[in-house]
């Protein structure tokens, strides 16, 4: 069997899926996909396994807290595997707050990974700093479903849609001398001003609240990474703080400064591997109508699969060949009969074998022939046979 890189099936019950031509199956059922392994079975696309005995090229599997890799041909150790906080976050039901070590006098710049989620009661508070709208740093949004995204910056405030960063993780760079919003993800920066930030060592900044930390704020979301800056161009860094547990205490620890800072109150820890690999992304196809179409080439029976009308992503010969997307089909000939003179004709004489025999003069319109003599009026007419005569034409 040939297996093609470039193709796919798709199918609504992978338990009873009994073909194996075809390295990666979409089942419409569970809408996942699977991918045929070293077993010859359709194994969920994606899933950790804990040993070795069955693979697929990009199979990852854990044994000794290590991850490891198949790549076709042995397998790669990706290196150690933790499990460790990836994110702090505050809810309903944890409503802590963390006071960072660092002030406004000592930080120009904060950037951040962070998700975003409305409250029903209130803000979400990224960063807050500061005790009045004209003497504050804050990075909040409002509303249930995170209508209004707010960057205050001293007596200066940017109010910008939340499309695109509501409940999705963000990185971001909040400059403060001048006002400036930069995007990681789309490498732009998403507002610029001629506002400053409040510098003033009792301007404490912290995460889920504001007030320089006295106010906790109905706040939801998750906090993945944060790093303070002295500079306005994110360079020099001066502390950069990750999720962390101390003592079962959750909180933030500064990699630069080796200092941990517990949070006040509950805040809640999600944990997470130090090195994912997100199998997660890979979407599920567009599916629409599929059809088959039959044609013959020399007596032996083509299918060709057509996917969303019109890309032809298989063709199926009997001897089990299978071209990648894009080639063509092989051209199908047929027995031609071409006048050397006008006025010939062709005649057959059936001798009670009746094959089942069609011609054409244009390889379009097909008629059965009768065995009756067929006349070819001009030079270089021709006539096309085509059809199935095991026993021969007698």
């Amino acid at each position: 069997m040939i297996y093609s890189d470039n193709t796919y099936d798709i199918t609504n019950n992978i338990a009873t899926y009994a073909r194996r031509d075809f390295k990666s199956v979409f089942d419409t059922t569970s809408n996942k996909w699977y991918m045929l392994n070293n077993l010859d079975n359709y194994e969920e696309y994606g899933i950790y396994g804990d040993s070795f005995d069955t693979y697929y090229i990009g199979k990852l599997v854990i044994v000794n807290d290590h991850e490891y890799e198949w790549d076709g041909d042995e397998w790669d150790d990706l290196g150690e595997y933790i499990e460790q906080v990836v994110a702090v976050y505050r809810d309903a039901q944890h409503t802590g707050i963390i006071k960072f070590n660092e002030n406004t006098s000592q930080v120009t710049s904060i950037e951040a990974t962070f998700k975003m989620m409305g409250a029903t009661s209130g803000d979400s508070f990224l960063i807050g700093s500061g005790t009045s709208d004209n003497a504050d740093w804050r990075v909040f949004q409002t509303g249930a479903t995170g209508s209004s995204f707010y960057y205050d910056c001293g007596s200066g405030r940017y109010n910008g849609s939340m499309s695109g960063i509501y409940d999705t993780i963000r990185h971001m760079r909040f400059d403060g001398a001048p006002m400036r919003i930069y995007d990681y993800d789309n490498e732009q920066y998403l507002y610029t001003g001629s506002y400053i930030r409040p510098s003033s060592t009792t301007n404490i900044i912290t995460f889920g609240g504001q007030n320089n930390g006295t106010i906790g704020r109905p706040n939801y979301g998750y906090l993945y990474d944060i790093v303070f800056y002295s500079d306005n161009n994110g360079q020099n860094a001066v502390a950069h703080y990750i999720p962390y547990i101390q003592n079962e205490t959750v909180g933030m620890y500064d990699t630069i400064n080796d200092v941990f800072v517990p949070a006040t109150g509950t805040m809640g820890a999600e944990n997470g591997s130090i090195r994912p690999k997100d199998y997660t992304a890979k979407a599920a196809p567009t599916i629409s109508t599929l059809w088959a179409s039959t044609i013959y080439r020399n007596s032996a029976h083509l299918t060709t699969l057509m996917r969303n009308d019109a890309e032809i992503i298989k063709i199926d010969y009997m001897s089990d060949d299978i071209l990648k997307k894009g080639e063509a089909p092989l051209p199908i000939d047929y027995l031609c009969f071409e006048a050397n003179t006008s006025g010939s004709t062709i005649a057959l004489s059936n001798t009670n074998i009746s094959p089942n025999i069609e011609y054409s003069r244009d390889k379009n319109n097909w008629t059965t022939w009768n065995y009756s003599a067929l006349t070819l009026q001009n030079v270089g007419d021709k006539i096309y046979m085509r059809g199935s005569n095991p026993n021969g034409i007698g």
